[in-house]
């Protein structure tokens, strides 16, 4: 091996170690991103757990019992 394939060499090595720098980091990125959209789905679960429950206290029907109607005035 001469001192050219030896610098060949090295500047290959030096580039995967920047590639491999560069994909740590962006899978860092992508974790932080992933645990924020984890809680944030957390948040809207329990909010529309929340709404579901409230919905169900106060639901009403807009229509009447049939023993809260009048009857119509033919009868």
């Amino acid at each position: 091996m001469n001192n050219a394939d030896i610098a060949l060499l090295i500047k290959r090595i030096d580039d995967l170690e920047n590639k491999v720098a560069f994909q740590d980091d962006t899978l860092d990125q992508l974790n932080s991103e992933i645990t924020s959209l984890n809680l944030d789905n957390r948040l809207m679960k329990r909010q529309l757990q929340m709404l579901a429950e409230k919905f169900k206290e106060t639901k009403t029907s807009v229509v009447g019992s049939e023993a809260d109607e009048t009857p119509p005035p033919h009868y």
